[in-house]
């Protein structure tokens, strides 16, 4: 260093450069000990933190597999996020007993641990020698918390795949990576494109969507799973009418990707496509439109003549069913805030979510005479809502069997309030020129209610069709292969209306001699492709 000193320079001159010089040495290595020491504090941090979020996405994998048993992630994410006011009250807490609790517990504490151990080791001086080829080297209270944190994030997520699989998440990450098809090109039926014949004298529609009534409630003899019938009125009023059945029994509609929830449920049933927009199905309230290019039942009834109605004993904006049955033919609203406005239920009532079913139908009877009053075709949609899961909600014509759940007793009391509800609307004068239609919305989540039930026992939503236009048979009621989206070219064809190609949306119209999109291809391709990425959705429907 000093042979590039200048020979000229003073004695002082000489010695600051001198000084200079040595002193940049340990000055870089001071930076890059310091470089080092972040860089090293950030992989632990990053490894203790893949730790961590192993073993919470490994717990909330394992918490969905037993909480929600028979539904698929994509309904179970759905619902977690969204949940129903009143409803899923309780599992926030239990999410947290479940998983949050143990991954502190089974990762936190550990990583702790291992973090003091390596602070006594640092402070005793300690190191732990290693033979390589050169050399022996020490390595010392660094080795000991990086490779504690590494142990523990790889047990963290031992047992992710397992879980994943167990609950569908690995096919839902499958499927939001998955590249577009051709399946809309192939059996989407474009309604505007479709020629519709009405009958010269139109009928009127009453669409009655009950919330999880699936026909499991009924009895071994006639189909179901329960060794005393929770439906027999519904069960009678399926075997005297029209009822679409997977057997030769009381069965029904099989539930598929993106018809699993009631706002899903009723956009499949009147459009024919089923819930795949990008967004929570609940936070369809918070945008402008719903789907503005989808041609639905609401649109197409309107369009010749219709009125549409809607009736709940909730807020009608929930979910985004006002917003959906706004853009989609035009409905008038009957709910639980129209209630309180019109004095059917006092101003500061509320039970539950809004209102029992009991207090619905009775406003609905009375809004149903003054719509029947105006002598015009019209389309009253109603939604109970008593049965939803967990456990239900009762009301005071509700009789509870002696050692019954309280489910099981709210599905005994919606079976008598919708029966009452019909034979109601059957005394009516304007009956005779009405087609009544009963559907279940879903399958039921409350999971727990389900633990018996045989291994090999499909569960299906309950259907039936009541006074359909005269001459109208389905080829083929039993041993049929449907999803929730046949449904809509078939409430039109029991308005007596003729479908050419007996084909809309994605459904089939099941009084003709068609097969279903189910039956050609099959459930687990019918499911991969409706939960998959398609552009033609977006790019058509949006």
């Amino acid at each position: 260093m000093s042979a590039a000193i200048p020979s000229g320079m003073t004695a002082f001159s000489r010695f600051y450069i001198i000084h200079k010089t040595v002193k940049m040495v340990p000055k870089k290595e001071k930076i890059w000990k310091v470089i080092k020491t972040i860089l090293f504090i950030a992989l632990v941090i990053l490894v203790g933190a893949a730790a961590v979020f192993g073993r919470l996405l490994g717990k909330s994998l394992q918490w969905l597999s037993e909480a929600w048993n028979d539904v698929s992630f994509t309904t179970a994410l759905f619902q977690i996020k969204t949940p129903m006011a009143g409803v899923n009250s309780g599992e926030v807490e239990e999410y947290i007993r479940a998983a949050v609790v143990p991954t502190i517990l089974l990762c936190g504490i550990p990583l702790t641990v291992n973090l003091f151990i390596a602070i006594f080791l640092k402070v005793k001086n300690y190191s732990i020698p290693i033979a390589t080829r050169k050399k022996e080297k020490a390595l010392d209270y660094k080795f000991t918390v990086l490779y504690g944190a590494l142990l523990v994030m790889l047990v963290s997520w031992v047992d992710v795949p397992t879980m994943a699989e167990a609950t569908g998440a690995d096919e839902y990450v499958a499927n939001a990576f998955r590249g577009d098809s051709t399946f809309y090109q192939d059996y989407y039926a474009d309604p505007e494109k479709t020629a519709l014949t009405f009958p010269e004298q139109k009928r009127n529609l009453v669409m009655i969507y009950m919330e999880s009534m699936e026909t499991t409630y009924a009895d071994t003899e006639e189909g179901g799973a329960e060794s005393t019938n929770l439906i027999p009125n519904l069960t009678d009023l399926a075997l005297s009418n029209v009822s679409f059945s997977n057997n030769e029994r009381l069965g029904g509609c099989t539930s598929t990707e993106g018809t699993t929830w009631t706002m899903a449920a009723i956009l499949a049933s009147t459009s024919g496509v089923p819930y795949a927009i990008p967004v929570e199905g609940n936070s369809m309230d918070q945008y402008s439109s719903f789907l503005p290019h989808l041609t639905a039942l609401g649109d197409i009834l309107e369009a010749n003549g219709y009125k549409n109605y809607f009736t709940c004993g909730s807020d009608a904006t929930f979910g985004g069913r006002k917003l959906y049955f706004t853009d989609h033919g035009d409905y008038t609203f009957y709910d639980w805030l129209y209630a309180k406005r019109q004095g059917y239920i006092r101003k500061d009532y509320e039970y539950g979510w809004g209102m029992e079913d009991i207090k619905t139908i009775a406003m609905a009877e009375k809004e149903l005479s003054k719509v029947a009053a105006k002598g015009e075709p019209f389309n009253f949609t109603f939604l109970t809502q008593d049965t939803h899961h967990p456990i239900g909600w009762t009301c005071d014509e509700c009789e509870p069997m002696p050692g019954e759940t309280r489910y099981s007793t709210c599905i005994r009391c919606s079976d008598k309030q919708v029966t009452k509800f019909v034979k109601w609307i059957q005394s009516q004068p304007w009956y005779e020129n009405t087609t009544v239609i009963l559907l279940g919305d879903h399958c039921s989540m409350a999971t727990d209610f389900f633990d018996d039930l045989p291994d090999d026992y499909e569960r299906h939503v309950y259907n039936c069709f009541l006074n359909l236009p005269e001459g109208l048979e389905p080829v083929n009621e039993k041993d049929r292969l449907f999803s929730t989206e046949d449904y809509f070219p078939t409430i039109l064809a029991a308005l007596g209306v003729q479908i050419d190609g007996d084909r809309l949306g994605l459904g089939t119209n099941l009084f003709s001699d068609k097969l279903t999109v189910l039956e050609q291809i099959g459930l687990d391709q019918y499911n991969t492709e409706v939960s998959g990425n398609t552009a033609y959705y977006m790019s058509h429907f949006e």
